[in-house]
């Protein structure tokens, strides 16, 4: 296959890394190998698991890829195609909506485009819209818009777009969505291949998290920060069989009191989580002593309670919890620990926490 080949496979098959592999191949033979690493070192990163020990050396070795070379890769796009970052060896724009709608179809014989991320600006429910409508989407696997009026007519918009089929990776926060937008976006029917959703700082209440619970998505990574849940809706959330396949959960800000912890700690599906955020709730030593004797809690990796107006009681609870093997990373900063607290918790976790 010639180069244009090859670009238009990986243009039809986005969701694809043999097309991307297969593209690297061409190119370090033809002259461009740096950017035949760098596809394979990105495509590589996403396909393993980011706890993977692997991934610091990959991380290296793109960071000084990129450091050479970015400017000059991003050189080859059109100024007005403004690039976020990289991801599986292409671009993530960083440009508007409604410019990318009616733009995109220059970049066909340019480069393949990985995604949009755009926060504070640049996407209103008119250019969702838009975008929604535009065929170069089709090629997206992510689509990041924080901090804009996406709102729930944006959101069934992206609902209803056969374009957004491949998305694998959906971030939406503080853009003004409710329970009713979520609900879109569960029952799509073009939808059904996300991993990462994002649906923090947005009202999307109990109204939201049943209509998650209600789907049939196999998410690796979900976020509700900011979001008000309720004993009833964390409950539902702990018993969804979905959760079976989640990584890294993020329940920040949401008002989790020790009944909700409980309820969320009684699930029977969070044997894959390695990564819980619970920073700035109000636990208490009842909440985190529910979450730390969770059967599960031993496959954690990273634990993040910081924030979370935790006491004494509480510094000595996370002391003495039951063993943790595979926890690296465990946050308790901006808590109220005394010494008694501060002293057991440097005895037992070591420079992995910063008790203050």
């Amino acid at each position: 296959m010639n180069p244009s080949e090859l670009l238009a496979t990986i243009l039809a098959n986005p969701a694809d890394d043999a097309p991307r592999l297969a593209y690297a191949k061409w190119l370090k033979a033809n002259g461009q190998p740096e950017r035949a690493d760098f596809i394979k070192v990105q495509c590589d990163r996403v396909a393993k698991n980011r706890f993977d020990p692997a991934q610091e050396r990959l991380a290296k070795k793109e960071k000084s890829l990129l450091k050479k070379h970015e400017a000059k890769w991003r050189a080859k796009l059109p100024k007005w195609a403004t690039v976020a970052r990289f991801r599986r060896g292409f671009p993530i724009l960083g440009t508007d909506l409604e410019t990318f709608a009616k733009r995109a179809a220059e970049l066909v014989n340019i480069s393949p485009i990985e995604g949009i991320e755009r926060s504070s600006g640049g996407a209103t429910v008119e250019s969702v819209k838009e975008l929604a409508k535009c065929p170069q989407a089709a090629q997206f696997t992510e689509l990041s818009l924080w901090f804009n009026d996406v709102k729930d007519v944006g959101a069934r918009a992206i609902a209803a777009s056969p374009y957004f089929a491949g998305l694998k990776t959906l971030q939406l926060g503080a853009v003004g969505i409710t329970g009713r937008g979520v609900k879109a976006l569960a029952s799509s029917p073009h939808l059904t291949g996300l991993t990462e959703l994002n649906l923090s700082t947005n009202k999307v209440r109990a109204e939201g998290v049943k209509a998650v619970v209600a789907s049939s998505w196999k998410l690796k990574s979900l976020k509700f920060h900011g979001t008000t849940l309720g004993v009833e809706a964390l409950s539902e959330l702990a018993h969804w069989e979905g959760l079976a396949s989640v990584e890294e959960l993020g329940l920040g800000s949401c008002q989790i009191g020790p009944d909700e912890a409980k309820a969320f700690a009684a699930s029977p599906y969070l044997n894959n989580l390695r990564v819980l955020d619970l920073s700035d709730n109000t636990l208490t030593a009842a909440g985190v002593e529910a979450i730390m004797h969770a059967p599960w809690a031993k496959n954690l990796i990273e634990l993040h309670l910081q924030a979370s107006r935790l006491d004494n009681a509480a510094g000595l609870v996370i002391a003495r919890a039951p063993e943790m093997p595979n926890l690296k990373e465990l946050w308790v900063v901006n808590n109220y620990f005394e010494d008694e607290s501060r002293e057991e918790m440097i005895k037992r976790y070591g420079k992995m926490v910063a008790p203050y």
